[in-house]
């Protein structure tokens, strides 16, 4: 093998690993986003989540268990039982806001072990996230008219 061979072997890797990150960071790779699929969600009244500083992590229902920041698929008019539990002892809450960023409904801070939220699903809805932690413990919101 000659030194240009090798470069040139070296400079294909490199490529090869710059397309591949290029495609995750593009969402080209393997999130099929399983966990906003509206069918998946029929029936679901209940969600919870843990919450720890650098993320939320889903546990229920079904959709969402076990992952990261995951999207809530909602119906406008459906009552919800959201609870998350405090994974890291610090202070969180919860807050569903709309697309300006304003407050539709929302928790009191806490360092509580679990905190519960009952709310109506309001088609204004788009994120969810910890106030405290709005750049690391933020999720989408997804609501379907009945």
């Amino acid at each position: 093998m000659t030194q240009s061979d090798s470069i040139s072997r070296r400079t294909t890797l490199k490529l090869a690993g710059l397309s591949v990150a290029t495609a995750g960071l593009a969402g080209c790779l393997g999130d099929d986003d399983d966990d906003a699929d509206p069918d998946a969600w029929e029936g679901v009244d209940t969600i919870e989540l843990n919450g720890h500083t650098n993320q939320w992590t889903g546990i229920a229902p079904d959709p969402i268990d076990g992952v990261e920041n995951p999207t809530l698929v909602l119906t406008a008019g459906q009552e919800y039982t959201l609870t998350w539990y405090n994974e890291d002892g610090a202070t969180h809450n919860i807050a569903f806001v709309d697309d300006g960023g304003s407050v539709i409904v929302e928790t009191e801070w806490t360092d509580d072990d679990e905190q519960t939220l009952e709310f109506e699903a309001t088609e204004d809805m788009v994120e969810y996230h910890c106030e405290p932690h709005q750049g690391t413990m933020v999720g989408d919101v997804e609501v379907h008219s009945e």
